[in-house]
């Protein structure tokens, strides 16, 4: 994850290999730092290499500045400070600006775990990254200007706090990774599932809270599922993300055919037909997992969803024209992939009879 971070902040010119780059200035943000700490297993590889033995690989990026959360009474920071030289500041605005006023560093790390927080009614512990993120917010506002950040693990504990977090990134464009490094590491059994495996359904089992290992669970199964048939994005989503960088890009009598009307129509269809389907299948889950009826429900999203496909990747071939047919543009494949949602768990012609049954049942007393 480090080494992602890092390819953010050096740039792949010919002449870095004959002269490398200065190493790039990151401010640590952490909940604590004790010895195998999530902050000492990241920030510990840009004080003593990528082995923590100073025998490693040095990183592209110098820690200059630490801020700690909590302060145990096994915390590292203000050794490690003296130790190499960083600052050891005491809040987050004075990490990131280094004193100035303004943004000093060129990246952040925001590293919330560890660390005595409260519980969630889930039993998830409630880590303060929400805090950091608004309090680095407000140096990025402040200094007319951001920096990539990079998040330990999950957004956050909730999905308030996540889509925020998500959509602040996106309004400022700030380059945000999150994860950790588990989906990257060894198997052992060297257990993978073959590229383009027909996938209907994966187990994980684990152990603990799902912010902790829980999440790395997901994360299993998320390198496992990007595998699949299809890949990770839905086949309609995928049909209309390319239609619609296509029609920024081809160009028809000296425009961009975007800028014409009946493919703007074309493109602004599916963008609500997509919608639609997830609101439709949001709903469908929110009523199971309410614990109430949501046998028509699913039947709707899942009909919906399955014609939606078919609609959105037919228009994508009409956007491609010709070029739609021929395999150097996926559009075609999305095409094939998406008939079969109209027949498998289920045809849209027995969808159709499970709603009208439901629709026609008597009303209970």
């Amino acid at each position: 994850m480090l080494a992602a971070l890092g390819v953010a902040f050096t740039s792949a010119r010919a002449a870095d290999f004959a002269s490398p780059a200065p190493a790039k200035n990151v401010a640590a943000i952490v909940t604590v730092y004790h010895h195998n700490s999530h902050a000492d297993m990241i920030a510990g590889r840009l004080l003593r290499t990528d082995t923590l033995d100073g025998k490693g690989s040095h990183s592209p990026l110098k820690l200059v500045s630490l801020y700690t959360d909590q302060r145990p009474t096994n915390d590292l920071g203000r050794r490690l400070a003296a130790s190499y030289g960083f600052r050891l500041s005491e809040t987050i605005e004075d990490a990131l600006t280094l004193g100035t006023g303004r943004l000093a560093v060129d990246g952040v790390l925001l590293i919330a775990e560890h660390g005595q927080y409260p519980q969630s009614p889930t039993g998830n512990t409630q880590y303060p990254k929400r805090r950091f993120w608004e309090e680095t917010l407000k140096v990025f506002r402040a200094s007319g200007r951001a920096a990539p950040v990079f998040i330990d693990k999950h957004l956050a504990d909730n999905w308030t706090d996540a889509k925020f977090i998500y959509d602040t990134a996106r309004e400022l464009k700030i380059p945000l990774m999150a994860g950790s490094s588990l989906p990257v590491t060894w198997r052992r059994p060297p257990a993978d599932v073959k590229h383009g495996a027909r996938i209907r359904e994966i187990v994980a089992i684990t152990y603990h809270t799902t912010d902790a290992y829980g999440f790395h669970a997901l994360e299993f199964v998320q390198a496992l599922a990007e595998q699949r048939h299809s890949g990770e994005t839905g086949i309609a989503t995928a049909a209309y993300e390319a239609s619609v960088a296509y029609a920024r890009e081809r160009k028809s009598f000296d425009m961009p055919i975007g800028q014409h009307q009946m493919v703007q129509w074309m493109l602004a269809d599916m963008a609500v037909a997509l919608e639609a389907a997830r609101m439709l299948t949001w709903r469908a889950a929110w009523l199971k997992d309410a614990g109430r009826s949501f046998s028509a429900e699913a039947s709707m999203a899942k009909l919906f969803a399955a014609e939606a496909a078919m609609k959105i990747t037919t228009d994508a071939i009409q956007v491609h024209g010709g070029y739609g047919f021929i395999k150097e543009y996926t559009v075609e494949r999305h095409f094939r992939d998406a008939k079969i949602t109209q027949i498998y768990e289920g045809t849209s012609q027995i969808q159709k009879l499970v709603i009208a049954r439901h629709l026609l049942a008597a009303p209970e007393a």
